[in-house]
């Protein structure tokens, strides 16, 4: 009896893992639409995954929406789930998504997006040591969960910061 509880509780895990990686792919390729007529109010809680540490404000946003409130809120939700897991690299993927409301012309993962050179104005402007802010971008790759992400801080990124 306990090895199927055991079993149970590691094919739930992984159905938990697979069902929150789904998400954030379906967030980061544009496959779930941020426009979904949903109005509220909704908080990114900046302040409580530690995003100061990455060159971001760590106070909460608050957004009222009119079309994207679902949307707004899986982000989220997901930013929560991220840091629990330790995520650190989706939180702030999901906090840049949050704050230009998902929008896709806007957070393509694409070098030449907004999304990707506000990155790099709050993640890597700042520091003068270049070093330092590889290290910062590298560390974000490496608490990543999906592939899309890890490609965003591995090679866009510092393509973007370094070509100057």
């Amino acid at each position: 009896m306990r090895v199927l509880f055991i079993l149970f509780t590691l094919l739930l895990q992984t159905v938990i893992c697979e069902s929150y990686a789904d998400s954030l792919r379906n967030i980061v390729t544009s496959k779930t639409s941020p426009v979904d007529n949903s109005e509220g109010v909704v908080t990114f809680k900046s302040s409580s995954f530690g995003l100061a540490d990455y060159g971001i404000s760590g106070e909460d946003v608050e957004v009222h929406s009119f079309t994207s409130y679902n949307y707004l809120n899986l982000l989220s939700t997901l930013a929560s789930t991220a840091s629990e897991q330790g995520h650190h690299g989706d939180v702030v993927y999901l906090y840049y998504k949050f704050i230009f409301g998902g929008q896709p012309e806007l957070t393509s993962t694409a070098s030449g997006s907004v999304l990707v050179s506000s990155m790099a104005l709050d993640l890597i402007v700042p520091s003068s040591d270049r070093n330092a802010a590889l290290k910062t971008v590298e560390l974000l790759g490496n608490s990543t969960s999906i592939d899309e992400i890890v490609t965003l801080y591995s090679s866009t990124l510092p393509g973007v910061f370094f070509t100057n």
